[in-house]
């Protein structure tokens, strides 16, 4: 198999940190190696080269999820389903995701693995011929569970954590939309430190009536907190905020978005819900989750709320 993606390569290996959630290299063989370089070089039409490959060691598909590290420090996962239905529904929401501008979002692309690969160290065997989803990752990522304390304290600071609320509320919309109803892990979730740009890596159960992202966000905002506010507080202005680009994007984007529906044999016959992004609204659906959540189902909260004065809430680390 040809590896000649990695020609045009200078000798010197430029390689950047790894994201902490990856394990130790799997030292996947060198025909193994050209084998990925070439499948990704088909997928991106990008010249790279694939140089080691790790264990994903956090998320529920975690026994079934590598990385491919490339020389210039691109990620790339790849993730063996057993659920046809839930792959097949990851890469049609991620095909939504990118074509709505959901806060970035990467494509998750469906493809068959042209030799077998085999990753002892993880145990993993892809057979020649299986589908995976093959998604990029993004540079510089981290899970929101695993934020440092300074990083934390930047989060909060006025005009970041307005941001992030702003972003989380997109990708609440995305989820009212599209019944996505698996957020609640935290794993699910990454965001990129300085930019503090947020994702949402996985919507496998996307196209689930009804959703239920009002207790799924629980991870990332302070529920005690949001327990004692009323409607005016800015949280859920900024929410809404989001919330309303979404729905803005959906609505200037609707054929495009039923027509991918319709060639998804997971989307085909769902019907997008389109709320009224009102603060009101917003307030209500998490009120709902409040009052009926299961407390051992509760993470301790991660992201401070902004107070009317522009100044973010204090945040107590709960450890």
């Amino acid at each position: 198999m040809s590896s000649k993606a990695g020609s045009l390569l200078p000798a010197s290996t430029c390689r950047k940190p790894l994201p902490e959630v990856l394990g130790p290299d799997l030292c996947v063989g060198a025909r193994q190696l050209a084998m990925l370089t070439e499948l990704i070089r088909d997928t991106y039409v990008l010249f790279d080269k694939v140089i080691s490959v790790h264990p994903v060691m956090l998320g529920s598909q975690w026994k079934r999820h590598v990385v491919a590290v490339t020389h210039y420090g691109r990620l790339y996962g790849l993730k063996l389903r057993n659920n046809e239905r839930l792959a097949s529904t990851e890469e049609t929401a991620s095909r939504l995701a990118v074509l709505l501008s959901a806060p970035n979002a990467y494509q998750t692309f469906r493809v068959r693995l042209p030799d077998t690969l085999h990753v002892p160290g993880a145990g993993l065997l892809f057979a020649r011929d299986e589908r995976v989803n093959l998604t990029e990752w993004p540079a510089g990522e981290k899970h929101l569970s695993r934020l440092f304390p300074e990083e934390l304290a930047e989060l909060r600071r006025p005009g970041n954590v307005e941001s992030f609320l702003g972003q989380m509320g997109e990708w609440m919309g995305f989820a009212e939309i599209f019944g996505q109803e698996d957020t609640d892990m935290a794993g699910s979730w990454i965001i990129v430190p300085g930019g503090w740009r947020l994702q949402l890596t996985t919507a496998a159960t996307a196209f689930t009536r009804p959703p239920s992202w009002g207790c799924a966000f629980r991870w990332h905002l302070p529920w005690e907190e949001i327990a004692a506010l009323d409607v005016t507080h800015p949280t859920f202005t900024h929410l809404a905020a989001g919330m309303a680009q979404m729905i803005d994007k959906y609505r200037e984007r609707e054929s495009e978005v039923r027509q991918i529906l319709a060639e998804s044999e997971t989307g085909r016959g769902w019907e997008p819900h389109v709320p009224e992004p009102t603060p009101e609204w917003i307030f209500g659906k998490l009120q709902d989750c409040l009052a009926g959540r299961n407390n051992q189902m509760i993470a301790r909260p991660l992201i401070p709320l902004p107070s009317e004065r522009g100044v973010a809430w204090s945040w107590r680390d709960p450890s």
